[in-house]
């Protein structure tokens, strides 16, 4: 049985390739959204032999009364399931009774982290054992819904005498890693308790021989930032497949290790596949692309899979371009910043603690204090791809400038100026005269003037001059550039 919850299919990638010519910023011109997509199966059902896969071999331990009256094996679940019966190997030993037979009776309980019950029963069911050594078979008459980890148990039953011994199938030491999840029931001066094996037999390292079986469902799903990307730009795909996927315990493609084998495997529509968790992809290149995670889960009877597939759309990167009209100048002087940018929205930082500028237009600025700047200008695409470009303006005191305060009173505007109209020149000491010349960007002088006895005066602009001039101040030998920006 299998229900799908899909969010982005391949109907969309099939989509998403029809219409990428025709339509391509139309169909994604309302941003990233974030991409999910999963598929459900179920599967089973199948035992959960976990600790017979780290056996190296088995043995028998002794039910009897009065002493070790019950045997248990814990297991994790990390996610729901529904278990519908319990098998164990066992058989009656009792050497003056031939063909004598034993009840015992098999419980599930509910368990926490570690290998001993919590509460009362969930459900039993009693069985016949007798002397054959074989597999006994424990159907639950209802199953059971389990959410979390559980235990299932082998205990004393009505039938055993004081010389009658139930022999029950353990691992023999395993892999040498200490992990033993069984427990057991010991008469004790207080009565019956539960002892994890660490503390009722003298090497813990081995597991009771009692097996769950059970049916769960496998979702097979990832989700993504977006649904679509840019070119270049690492897009991190999560996983989020039912746990029970990701648990050894239930699934044996998943190495003891603690890597993930190969029960998730990726392909990313491009000629490329991952089998990590959780892949960063990078695509190197434009287009619509279907993403495919298919996860497995080894059993020890079935095999189970389950494949989802979601569209990716990869798309370019903005551009972040500008020129600037001069790298090198003196304080007081308007440089014109000229973008060339494309592809998203812009932010202008001047390097000089200025707030910045949300704007792709180009940018007139001015630096009031010397020293070496850089202007950045960040592009940010609707699907959140930044370039950044980066230049250094190199701001001096005016040369010849024996006070540095002096210069900073030389005030010109408008400028930018129109065409064809007038520049206006102040500044703080009428003593000397101040001599003006106006440049073009090749060098060539458009005009010239000294005046005297005062502090302030006016260059009209010739008719032809525009963009860029370069505006000339002298004063008792100190000198001052101002960039006039002349816009028609």
């Amino acid at each position: 049985m299998k229900t799908k919850h899909i969010k982005k299919n391949l109907l969309f990638a099939a989509f998403a390739v029809l219409t990428w010519g025709m339509s391509y910023g139309q169909e994604l011109g309302n941003g990233n959204l974030p991409a999910q997509a999963e598929s459900t199966a179920i599967c089973g059902t199948d035992t959960v032999a976990y600790p017979q896969s780290k056996a190296t071999g088995t043995s028998t331990t002794a039910l009897y009364k009065g002493d070790t009256e019950g045997i248990a094996q814990w297991y994790e679940l990390p996610s729901i399931a529904t278990l519908q019966g319990i098998s164990f190997r066992a058989y009656v030993q009792d050497g003056a009774h031939v063909g004598k037979s034993a009840t015992v009776t098999v419980k599930v309980y509910s368990a926490g982290p570690d290998s001993l019950p919590q509460g009362i029963a969930l459900s039993l069911i009693t069985v016949q054992v007798d002397t054959n050594l074989r597999e006994w078979k424990a159907p639950l008459l209802t199953s059971i819904a389990l959410t979390g980890n559980y235990l299932v148990s082998v205990e004393y039953g009505n039938g055993l005498t004081e010389n009658d011994t139930l022999m029950l199938e353990l691992n023999a030491p395993g892999d040498g890693a200490g992990e033993s999840l069984g427990a057991g029931i010991y008469n004790s001066a207080q009565g019956d308790i539960w002892l994890d094996f660490e503390h009722l037999i003298s090497n813990p390292d081995r597991d009771a021989m009692i097996f769950p079986w059970l049916s769960y469902s496998l979702t097979t799903g990832f989700s993504s930032p977006g649904d679509s990307v840019c070119v270049n730009e690492p897009l991190l795909f999560t996983n989020t497949t039912t746990a029970i996927a990701n648990s050894r315990m239930y699934n044996r493609r998943i190495q003891d290790n603690g890597t993930f084998g190969n029960a998730f495997s990726w392909s990313f529509g491009d000629g490329t596949t991952m089998t990590d968790l959780d892949p960063m992809k990078t695509y190197t290149a434009t287009g619509a692309y279907s993403v495919l995670l298919t996860s497995a889960i080894t059993g020890y009877n079935t095999q189970c899979s389950e494949p989802i597939a979601s569209a990716i759309v990869v798309v370019n990167r903005p551009t972040a371009m500008f020129v600037s009209s001069s790298n090198t100048v003196v304080t007081g002087d308007t440089i014109l910043f000229t973008s060339t940018s494309s592809g998203g929205t812009c932010a202008w930082d001047f390097g000089d603690g200025s707030p910045v500028v949300n704007s792709c237009n180009d940018q007139y600025h001015a630096y009031d204090s010397s020293g070496t700047f850089v202007v950045t200008q960040t592009v940010t695409s609707p699907y959140g791809c930044q370039e950044t470009y980066l230049d250094t303006i190199m701001v001096q005191v005016p040369l010849g400038t024996a006070d540095a305060s002096q210069v900073l009173s030389v005030q010109v505007w408008p400028n930018p100026v129109l065409q064809g109209s007038s520049i206006h020149i102040r500044w703080a000491q009428g003593e000397s005269p101040m001599d003006c010349k106006l440049f073009d960007l090749n060098g060539r002088l458009l005009s010239h003037q000294t005046v005297g006895n005062t502090t302030s005066t006016k260059i009209e602009l010739p008719d032809q001059a525009g963009g860029m001039l370069i505006l000339q101040l002298e004063q008792n030998g100190r000198r001052s550039h101002k960039t006039v920006v002349v816009s028609r």
